[in-house]
């Protein structure tokens, strides 16, 4: 993909479809003040693990979303923190995705409905995360200078 897509362009996309995720997931918390099922208010949406259902599995979604806002705000770091502080930060996403979803496993009201999803979807992030690390390039053995 380095090849074919310019860099500038790879990380404008990442940055708006990460921002997007964002603006769904806060808009998911917003309407669960509109549940005709749970009482929530806004500190059950922004503490974790105080809200009125399945608190530990909401819990960790709220955990999950702070995680993406962290590593969205990254990329307007990148100059300040330096690139290698920015990838280091953001590989907390593995952790949000695996947060995210286990909150969607347990908290979502889909029940078994989406378990192929969350299955296809896994299965083709560890897949993609295995062809990059395997197409990392060796390094160069460091040169030892001795007196």
């Amino acid at each position: 993909v380095k090849r074919r897509v310019p860099a500038a362009l790879a990380l404008e996309l990442h940055t708006i479809l990460s921002w997007t995720a964002i603006g769904m997931s806060v808009y998911h918390a917003y309407l669960l003040l509109f549940s005709r099922f749970f009482d929530y208010t806004v500190v059950d949406l922004l503490v974790p693990f105080v809200g009125p259902y399945e608190p530990l599995a909401v819990g960790l979604g709220i955990v999950g979303l702070y995680l993406m806002i962290l590593t969205s705000a990254s990329f307007y770091l990148i100059d300040r923190i330096g690139y290698r502080s920015f990838r280091q930060v953001h590989y907390l996403t593995y952790i949000a995705y695996v947060l995210a979803t286990v909150h969607s496993v347990l908290a979502g009201s889909d029940g078994l409905l989406f378990n192929p999803v969350y299955v296809a979807v896994s299965a083709g992030l560890f897949l993609l995360t295995l062809a990059r690390i395997l197409a990392r390039r060796p390094h160069a053995p460091r040169r030892i200078y001795t007196s």
